[in-house]
């Protein structure tokens, strides 16, 4: 790394509500980090387990740590106080079940020396973990940069919560996370909204790297599909009244979002979910939504099949064959001897 990108202070804040069952594996893994110098602000959003226990024993051994303690009011607002107490130049959110790589931070300031001081976020690339940890897939890589404000309005580049690393004055420029979602109920694309509220006055730059572990549990907050799609629909909503011109591409980011709680629900065997989202998504858009099904779920799994079968009938004649050598091409040749 440059020696500029090294000095520069980053601020990592992580909410955290109920989060005792992961956030001590997240929390040393941003303690890990090749990139030194940070501050790890962990907000307590009025937890009832041992969340403050754990991040209060990172304070102790780590001065680079601090707890902020409230009462429940939500992952924006939750954010936004971290914000607030940050003296770094960047900001670096991380809920608290996520994992990074430990290079992740020294690779995304990396990635915004290349790309110029406009650059008001840096996103990287994650995979899908599940509760132990284990890789369920690779999101598909984006390499969107530059201006990306039409690009954001159909697909959120920055994939979740813990992905990105943000200029700060952007962040304060664009307001921070919205803690009105929480209020209406809509919590759920308070992330969304910042990221494409940042790519409408500053450029985006990305990392190449898989560096974020993005933890998929049948209890996390996306998995309550109706209020994510509720709060999609009024970001985009909101979105469309000053950009008339992005609604096709926000009514392609419903179908878009809708494909992905689908193959989240079939990940976890929530087969009654699936199907619920896969109507409400075949009332909106019934030929995107029966041609993603097709393609996501449908194809893959015969080809699966296709592929069992063809193995199972391989086996026995390849056995066959395999015995039929061993007693060689032909069969032996009996002598006849005169009498």
């Amino acid at each position: 790394m440059s020696p500029g990108a090294a000095g520069e202070l980053v601020s990592v804040i992580v909410p955290a509500f109920n989060a005792a069952a992961y956030l001590g594996q997240t929390l040393d893994q941003i303690r890990r980090q090749s990139h030194e110098r940070i501050e790890v602000i962990v907000v307590d959003d009025g937890s009832s387990d041992a969340t403050a226990t754990i991040a209060q024993g990172f304070v102790e051994r780590d001065r680079r740590f601090c707890l902020l303690r409230q009462s429940n009011h939500g992952v924006a607002h939750a954010r936004n106080r971290a914000i607030e107490a940050a003296r770094g130049r960047f900001i670096a959110p991380c809920d608290g079940d996520d994992l990074w790589t430990e290079n992740k931070l020294e690779a995304q300031l990396a990635s915004w020396l290349e790309a110029g001081p406009r650059t008001g976020l840096v996103y990287c690339w994650s995979r899908v973990i599940d509760g132990a940890g284990r890789t369920l897939r690779y999101e598909c890589p984006q390499t969107i940069e530059g201006d990306a404000f039409a690009r954001m309005c159909r697909l959120n580049l920055v994939g979740n919560g813990s992905a990105a690393l943000m200029l700060r004055e952007a962040v304060l420029a664009c307001g921070g996370y919205d803690p009105r979602l929480q209020a209406r109920g809509l919590q759920g694309c308070e992330d969304l909204k910042l990221y494409t509220a940042i790519a409408e006055r500053y450029a985006f730059a990305v990392t190449r790297q898989y560096c974020v572990g993005y933890r998929h549990t049948p209890d996390n907050m996306s998995g309550n599909w109706r209020r994510m799609l509720g709060s999609y629909d009024h970001v985009s909503a909101e979105r469309v009244q000053t950009h008339p011109e992005v609604a096709a591409l926000c009514r392609l980011g419903r179908a878009d979002l809708q494909d992905w709680l689908r193959r989240r629900a079939v990940t976890h065997h929530k087969w009654a979910q699936a199907l619920a989202i896969h109507l409400d998504f075949a009332a909106h858009m019934p030929l995107y939504a029966h041609k993603t099904l097709y393609w996501t779920h449908i194809r893959p799994r015969l080809k699966r099949l296709v592929s069992k079968l063809s193995r199972s009938l391989h086996a026995p004649l390849a056995k066959a064959g395999s015995e039929r050598l061993s007693r060689g091409p032909f069969p032996p040749v009996r002598r006849q001897h005169r009498s």
